[in-house]
């Protein structure tokens, strides 16, 4: 049994195999293969193990996750398998080992690993702090499932933990000597206190969308502008030639927001760059004490309204930001859009506006007018 790495070994893993998790999720990255690597050895020094079997089971068990998630611990066998210079310092019974090491570790696996090499890499891919555990839940449906709102978001993270974490869930511990135990019975004590788990969900979610949302400055308007225009010709391209009409809105209109403390800006975190705006107002809305055709579920009771929602060309999400943005700002929200404005319409539906009637804005034109409520 080896207990020393070889060198050889480790050269060829850090440079031809490690570098190949660049190109996967936030969750199973290079930074995650290399801690997976370090507590594999680490509790490999607690049993009569060869060290260079569980080095390579550790670094090669996530890289199926090229062909797709579903079947990567089958597919990283097969790696393992073809790999011609793991038979350079492999015999074939030792590269079945690994491979079935490798296949072994998959947390919903309905089988125990049926070695102690699947056993110590299966147990330190675990790697359960909550903290940790919550953060990958939340960064892999960002990456995988960025069309989803971040409702859905939510509701994937709270199954997704049901399933595997809490009490009945998949998850199986099999070495004793790691820490998994301890964190395991944390994590569920935060599964089963919803407001917890929410909190936690929040902070991730805001810290890892690419999107932040700030004030709108003085500074700001002429970006603004050119944003306004960009949406200007996205309505008439999708056919809406009737909306924003007339100079509106006008600079004018831009500097009151500001001026008012209603105008925001949505802006990429990595680089700062300005590519969104709407104003957000909260208080009566007077053309809205009118409402033909239907009625308003929310009379007497506080609410936002959305203005103005303008993006940079090119840019996608901006309006999904905007509305959770300001859905975590008061209980009850509306808005309004032009009947040719299919884009808008299909937004406000997607993110569970409701339809209430026609209102009809200071010019006199008439508006579809939608409202969103805080389930209960």
């Amino acid at each position: 049994m080896a207990k020393e790495l070889n060198k050889e070994i480790k050269k060829y893993v850090e440079e031809e195999i490690i570098p190949r998790y660049s190109a996967f999720d936030r969750a199973h990255n290079i930074s995650h293969v290399h801690s997976v690597i370090s507590e594999s050895l680490r509790l490999a020094a607690n049993y009569n193990v060869d060290i260079n079997i569980v080095y390579v089971t550790a670094a090669f068990h996530d890289l199926g996750l090229c062909v797709r998630r579903e079947v990567h611990h089958t597919e990283s066998a097969k790696i393992v398998r073809r790999d011609p210079r793991l038979q350079e310092w492999f015999s074939p019974g030792e590269i079945d080992l690994i491979a079935e090491a490798v296949e072994d570790h998959r947390a919903s696996s309905k089988h125990e690993p049926r070695s102690i090499y699947g056993r110590i890499v299966a147990e330190a891919d675990r790697q359960i702090v909550p903290d940790d555990i919550i953060r990958r839940a939340v960064e892999y449906g960002l990456d995988k499932q960025p069309e989803l709102g971040k409702e859905d978001q939510w509701r994937r993270v709270c199954e997704h933990m049901q399933e595997k974490y809490a009490e009945g869930g998949y998850m199986r511990l099999y070495i004793p000597e790691s820490d998994n135990a301890k964190g395991l019975a944390a994590l569920r004590k935060i599964i089963a206190d919803k407001d917890r788990l929410r909190k936690a969900f929040e902070r991730f979610y805001e810290e890892l969308s690419p999107y932040g949302v700030r004030k709108a400055m003085p500074s700001d308007v002429n970006a603004i502008l050119d944003m306004v225009a960009d949406s200007r010709i996205q309505m008439r391209q999708n056919g809406n030639t009737t909306q924003w009409v007339n100079g509106y809105p006008s600079r004018e209109v831009i500097e009151n927001d500001i001026k008012n403390g209603n105008g925001y800006i949505i802006y990429i975190k990595s680089n700062l760059s300005a590519i969104g705006y709407f104003a957000f107002i909260v208080g009566d809305e007077p053309t809205y004490n009118i409402i033909v055709g239907g009625q308003w579920s929310d009379q007497g009771k506080p609410y936002g309204t959305i203005h103005r929602l303008a993006r940079r060309a090119g840019y996608n999400g901006v309006a999904r930001k905007c509305l959770e943005f300001c859905k975590g700002r008061i209980s009850h929200l509306r808005a309004d859009t032009h009947k040719d404005n299919a884009t808008v319409q299909h937004i406000l539906h997607r993110e569970g506006f409701e339809y209430k009637g026609i209102i009809y804005v200071s010019d006199g034109t008439e508006r579809l007018a939608y409202q969103w409520k805080m389930s209960e």
